[in-house]
């Protein structure tokens, strides 16, 4: 598996022993902007001793590489800063039906249902707010191979699968319902129990009805599509009503035959990875800064005036950038950056905006406009100076530092790779009984925990609406739970750490 290239920096914060373990130590794993303009992915790890912290770190930077190599998480990795809070506990492992005095009290068996993992939130949330910058999401990774997790207010997982952490990454981030529709589970004595239903009044993937006017993804369902719907060309396709979701196999439908919502071993389907996208963009905009970074501007004749925004871009450069003038695009520019020559201006005031929009086809309908986002500078010429009638404005490569007049035929789009192509050669052992050979860019021979149940599904806090599995998806046999993709390398990503 993939990690990222980073370079390690300790800081130590006050006088700590050579030989002493701090109870915390905060990893940043990667930072790409401010927290307020940015994903906070806080992962904490739960039963690893003093002696097992070298352990704890690899496993959170598994966890999260495993949710960052899905769609559509891996093309937004730009969008992320990553902290991981290595904790010490007394104890290792997890609890059944109750802590055995791990940091975050741990345990599995959680309100009777034998897959749930449930931690102490509250102790989860005070050392995240102490020691992290600020978090959007907390996932809690607990060092056993017994199989579970849970979504929620706080993500829980265990360290069986890879398709778990994103799993249940889907409800806690991305309000995503559970599609598989089983509704038998184990209690603590190993005795059948059935899952009361949640209310679905949140949920973006399952409805009640398979009818058109009132599904609410019907904008991705193609003419002609039988509703309920029941062949399938693929899991993915076609788009339609599959009965059963949430723990029911009747009266209850899923846009998709299968998805990661449903199986292990799957990704998102279109449906869950837009309500995901557009959760990205609640938080984030598209534009972090502007400059000249005030509202107004002016200047002579023979004055140029460099314009530009510091911007957002996913790794799929679906992003495009207009510029305009007075209401008037200026097609020949293109690119985060313009100069403006003075003399292209009548004296008086002008409006100049820049709009940023991710064009992605994973968007179909954002009646909110999240992901969109614009600037503007009104710029005032002082002087009564002639005007430049055949103006030519000129798009900065902001990248090389080069001036790229727009008029002429010239390539101006930097189109940066920033999928390293890299051999890792990880070959990690998650205690697996299916080998999932990935013969990828990245090497990856990585056994996942296939042959696992993923009985059990109730929210840890509470919230109907949340995964309550231990698994992260449903399926009796847990199939695809060993398929491996590899992991996302971003260049520039440093891992430096706080010892407290």
């Amino acid at each position: 598996m993939k990690i990222f290239n980073a370079m390690l920096l300790i800081i130590s914060l006050g006088l700590i022993s050579t030989a002493a373990v701090a109870q915390h130590e905060l990893v940043v794993m990667q930072e790409t902007g401010p927290s307020e303009n940015r994903i906070d992915f806080v992962i904490v790890g739960d039963g690893f001793t003093a002696d097992e912290q070298d352990a704890q770190e690899q496993e959170l930077i598994r966890a999260a590489n495993n949710v960052l190599q899905y769609e559509p998480f891996k093309e937004y990795v730009p969008y992320f800063n990553i902290y991981l809070i290595k904790t010490v506990s007394d104890v290792t492992g997890i609890g059944n039906g109750s802590s055995i005095g791990t940091y975050y009290g741990c345990y599995y068996n959680c309100n009777g249902i034998q897959r749930l993992t449930c931690c102490n939130n509250q102790t989860v949330q005070n050392v995240v707010d102490t020691y992290a910058p600020v978090d959007d999401v907390i996932l809690v990774m607990i060092n056993t191979q017994i199989y579970g997790g849970s979504g929620g207010y706080i993500a829980t997982s265990t360290l069986t699968a890879e398709d778990v952490p994103p799993h249940e990454f889907g409800h806690t981030f991305g309000g995503l319902a559970d599609e598989y529709d089983y509704s038998k589970h184990y209690d603590v004595n190993g005795d059948l129990m059935d899952l009361p239903h949640p209310s679905l009044d949140r949920a973006v993937n399952c409805t009640t009805t398979p009818n058109i006017n009132q599904i609410s993804w019907d904008y991705w369902i193609e003419d002609g599509t039988p509703l309920p719907t029941t062949e399938y060309e693929s899991a993915l396709d076609p788009v339609g009503a599959f009965e059963g979701c949430q723990y029911s196999t009747s009266g209850i439908y899923r846009p998709v035959y299968d998805c990661l919502m449903r199986s292990l071993g799957n990704v998102l389907g279109p449906i869950c990875a837009e309500a995901m996208i557009l959760s990205y963009y609640e938080l984030v905009q598209l534009i972090d800064e502007k400059s000249p970074d005030t509202d107004a501007v002016s200047g002579e004749q023979g004055d140029e005036i460099t314009f530009s925004v510091s911007a957002l871009q996913n790794d799929f450069d679906t992003v495009v950038t207009t510029w305009s003038l007075d209401g008037e695009v200026l097609d020949m520019v293109d690119g985060n950056s313009l100069l403006l020559p003075i003399e292209c201006l009548t004296q008086g005031d002008h409006e100049l905006v820049v709009s940023l929009k991710d064009t992605t086809e994973k968007i179909r309908r954002d009646p909110s406009g999240l992901t969109e986002d614009a600037v503007s500078w009104t710029v005032t010429r002082t002087d009564n100076g002639p005007v430049e009638e055949d103006c030519d404005f000129i798009s900065i490569d902001t990248d090389t530092g080069t001036d790229t007049d727009t008029d002429a035929d010239t390539d101006t789009d930097t189109d940066t790779d920033t999928d390293a192509d890299t051999d890792t050669d990880a070959d990690t052992d998650t205690d697996a009984d299916t080998d999932a050979d990935s013969d990828s860019d990245s090497d990856v021979d990585t056994d996942t925990d296939a042959d696992s149940d993923s009985d059990g599904d109730s929210d840890s806090d509470g919230d109907s609406d949340s995964d309550t599995d231990g698994d992260g998806a449903g399926g009796d046999d847990d199939s695809g739970c060993g398929c491996v993709a590899a992991g996302r390398q971003h260049p520039g990503a440093m891992i430096w750490r706080l010892v407290f």
